[in-house]
């Protein structure tokens, strides 16, 4: 059984990023396309989904795509816009940036989801790694803590 190998560039550390809190960073400069990590996910179906929308975790989670009939069956989702995903890596807390400068896409494998930060520019070192969280993101947890 072969796996997907876990990896994170060297020098990347969580710094302070003003009124954003804590951010992505690295230490040295980032080459355009530079994998900057894969990490595994959890699954959470919509149940789990509910109950973290209540709690902080809820600014940790990622909606996915159509994942596999089996990643599906195995974590019992039933409807995917309900359902989410839990980063267990360091992209996790990447903050959004309308004009970012990286990318997080997701892949299957052997029954794991992974998820992939790369590098959409190059990026010199002590500026802060963002990515965007999409044009509802924010509206949707201001929808969410009202409920």
């Amino acid at each position: 059984m072969s796996g997907i190998i876990l990896n994170r560039k060297a020098n990347l550390y969580l710094g302070d990023a003003g009124h954003k809190g804590r951010g992505v960073f690295c230490k040295t400069n980032i080459k355009k396309g530079e994998v900057l990590e894969t990490a595994p996910a959890l699954l959470l179906n919509e149940r789990d989904t509910q109950h973290t929308d209540k709690t902080m975790l809820m600014n940790y989670v990622f909606v996915m795509g159509d994942l596999s009939k089996k990643m599906r069956q195995s974590a019992g989702i039933k409807k995917l816009d309900h359902a989410s995903a839990v980063i267990m890596g360091l992209m996790a807390f990447c903050n959004h940036d309308e004009k970012n400068n990286a990318e997080i896409h997701w892949e299957e494998h052997e029954g794991t989801l992974y998820y992939v930060l790369t590098a959409l520019k190059d990026i010199p070192k002590g500026k802060e790694i963002c990515t965007s969280y999409g044009p509802t993101w924010f509206a949707d947890r201001t929808d969410i803590k009202k409920k």
